[in-house]
């Protein structure tokens, strides 16, 4: 999906989405926006934001899994369960709840942003961010899972985030099923 002058690639609202190996190029604006909505996004990279918001309840959430956030993700009064995902964008959690699974954040001002939210990481790697956390404990003190070590992409600047052969990443996440990633 080529966004061109439009601000949004997909909408989905008082309903459910299910993105399976889309590619979006909207680096100006919102690849996928989610209001009050169930969503699910995996195997996709997102070339612009992808912006969630809820109506706070416990019902409406999306999850992401083995999906590239190049311009990160912005979740508002809802939950979001990141899971095998690369984020070269910032993470910003606003009353909100935030989970970071065998993921990777890098190269941001501050990785996480959460004013009033709940978040937490396991697994997960931060990478050449300024700050970790902002608004929220950095997940490096509170998650003794997580690493900051350079993932070894196989060409990050190509838009290749395949682990390279000897990658500090490769194997190290956990050892559950729902965890394995073919790649």
């Amino acid at each position: 999906v080529r966004c061109g002058a439009v601000p949004v690639g997909y909408q989905a609202e008082h309903g459910a989405a299910l993105v399976d190996g889309a590619t979006f190029e909207c680096a100006a604006g919102r690849s996928i926006e989610i209001f009050h909505a169930q969503g699910r996004i995996q195997r996709s990279v997102l070339g612009g934001q992808l912006y969630v918001e809820n109506e706070g309840n416990d019902d409406e959430y999306t999850v992401v899994k083995g999906t590239v956030l190049a311009s990160g993700a912005s979740v508002l009064y809802s939950g979001l369960v990141l899971e095998n995902v690369v984020a070269t964008g910032g993470l910003i959690a606003s009353g909100s709840s935030l989970s970071l699974t065998s993921s990777v954040v890098t190269g941001q001002t501050c990785a996480i942003t959460g004013a009033g939210s709940t978040v937490s990481t396991s697994y997960s790697v931060f990478w050449d961010n300024v700050s970790n956390g902002c608004g929220v404990t950095d997940p490096l003190t509170r998650d003794s899972t997580s690493k900051a070590v350079d993932p070894g992409f196989v060409d990050a600047p190509a838009g290749d985030f395949h682990l390279a052969t000897g990658s500090a990443l490769v194997d190290a996440g956990p050892s559950t099923s729902s965890a394995n990633d073919p790649d």
